[in-house]
């Protein structure tokens, strides 16, 4: 099958960019060679327009006697993919400073109640260290929290322990 594609010319990759010609190329004979792959091209529209796309090609072999044997594909436009990646990053980068700068310690803590994430303060206040978080958990309820006036908080009002048992969120 793919001595068959090395003989057609640049007809077979129409409307790919002519950056990506080659890879192009490469992935329609690894589909020829392994029957299915996929990969990230960018297009140009009529208007000129170069819009990344996802392709998934898979062959659809002839029989045994000389048939044709053909690629079956699918592809996906990538733009909103990318446009909500870079949303994505600029939330992460927003949430990432704000850690970083908060005076106030901030302890991130999943669903399973395992911390996975401590602020600059919270490292400096609580005596925790990111990346020891990171490896080993930290039992939070050996934690002495105290409310505004300074007076402790009984353990079963720790606000951990009422998230988990509420999934809501706690306001002090």
């Amino acid at each position: 099958h793919a001595e068959a594609f090395e003989n057609h010319d640049r007809c077979s990759v129409v409307g790919v960019a002519d950056h990506d010609h080659e890879l192009a190329r490469e992935k329609i004979t690894e589909v020829l060679a392994q029957g299915e792959r996929t990969a990230e091209f960018d297009l140009v529209a009529g208007d000129g327009e170069v819009i990344p796309y996802e392709f998934t090609g898979s062959l659809i072999a002839g029989n045994q006697g000389g048939s044709r044997s053909y690629i079956c594909g699918i592809g996906r436009d990538l733009r909103r993919v990318r446009q909500r990646e870079a949303e994505l990053r600029e939330q992460r980068d927003l949430v990432n400073r704000i850690l970083k700068t908060a005076r106030v310690a901030i302890v991130i803590i999943d669903a399973d109640g395992t911390v996975t994430r401590v602020n600059p303060a919270a490292e400096r206040l609580l005596g925790l260290d990111q990346s020891a978080v990171e490896v080993e958990p930290v039992d939070f309820t050996e934690w002495a929290f105290v409310d505004e006036s300074g007076d402790p908080v009984p353990p079963a009002e720790h606000p951990v322990v009422q998230v988990q048992a509420t999934h809501e969120a706690v306001h002090r």
